[in-house]
Order: structure tokens, then sequence, then C-alpha cells
């Protein structure tokens, strides 16, 4: 099963555009389907961004315009309407001082230290904010 939401764009302009998982309506073949099960924002694995002279259930999209078309992007998140409950993110320190310690043995690091590059040098940037 697919969902859709239609937004409008204004040429030239950056514009902030969210879309709240309570107004993605259940599709199958450009069809809305009536009685479709409650969306599961768990069981999402892609996103689709689709310019159309159609709308769904065989409506013409009123905005459509011929011609060249550009959507440049700055950032594509998932957003919570009212955090329901407090949230945050802990990331402990665990191998601050060391990560580009000169002749550092990786493999007996603990893995942190081992994914600094690959944890975009977190451990790095840490130990220069900390002192």
């Amino acid at each position: 099963m697919h969902c859709r939401a239609g937004f409008d764009t204004v040429g030239d302009q950056w514009q902030t555009v969210c879309v709240p998982f309570s107004s993605l309506k259940p599709i199958f073949q450009a069809r809305t389907v009536s009685d479709a099960p409650p969306f599961d924002p768990s069981n999402i694995v892609s996103l689709q961004l689709m310019f159309s002279k159609f709308e769904f259930d065989g409506k013409l999209n009123p905005t459509f315009v011929e011609g060249a078309f550009k959507l440049p992007l700055s950032s594509i998140r998932a957003y919570l309407k009212e955090p329901i409950t407090p949230r945050f993110v802990h990331l402990g320190s665990a191998g601050a001082t060391r990560p580009d310690r000169p002749g550092l043995d990786l493999s007996k690091q603990p893995p942190a230290v081992r994914l600094n590059k690959e944890l975009d040098f977190i451990l790095t940037f840490k130990l220069k904010v900390s002192y």
C-alpha cells in the first residue's frame, strides 16, 4: 500500500513543507483506498517526490504548468508535532582523549574509537570542545 500527500510549490522561493502522517491518504494505482488499515509509520521503506499533471482518482492538478521544473531540497526529515514524553539523545565520550593518538592500535580499542572516522570524527570533535 502506498500513501500520498500533495503540496504546491512557489517558484524561486524556499518553503518548509510539513506533511503530518495523519494527512497521508492510502492509494493503490492512483486511486484512494477508503477501507485501508490505519497508516503505520514504522512500515515506511521509501519516499517519492513526484511532479505530475494528475492528482489522484482521475483528477487533474489545477496548478500544473508544463515546462522545466526544479525542486531543490535542503533536507528531508521526520519531526514530532508535539512530543508526548521528554526525549533526548545521550552520547557518551568513551575514548575521546585518544582517537588520533600516534601509534594507536585500533584493533584493541573500543568500537567508538575504532569507528571515529565512520562516525564523522565525533570523538575528535568532543575532545576539542571539552577543553
